[in-house]
């Protein structure tokens, strides 16, 4: 799968989960603070990703995510 198609992804369900403006996220975007305030909703996208990616991740892989770009990067490492 590639970059751009796993950060539209990424950027569509943030909107919906999160309810932000599509302009708002972008790669270099913090998750913490900036996008997701509460831990409650990384926890909920991060189980949106496994679902809609069809994978599992540790939460220890997760909490090193800081921004979209990290997310990517690990994406694109294991998701077939």
């Amino acid at each position: 799968m590639e970059r751009k198609e796993i950060f539209n992804i990424i950027r569509e369900e943030l909107a919906g989960e999160a309810a932000l403006e599509w302009e708002a996220i972008s790669p270099e975007a913090e998750l913490a603070g900036e996008l997701l305030t509460e831990s409650l909703e990384r926890f909920k996208y991060l189980m949106v990703l496994e679902e809609r990616f069809n994978i599992e991740v540790k939460e220890e892989d997760a909490e090193a995510w800081r921004t979209i770009n990290d997310v990517i990067d690990y994406l694109e490492q294991h998701v077939p």
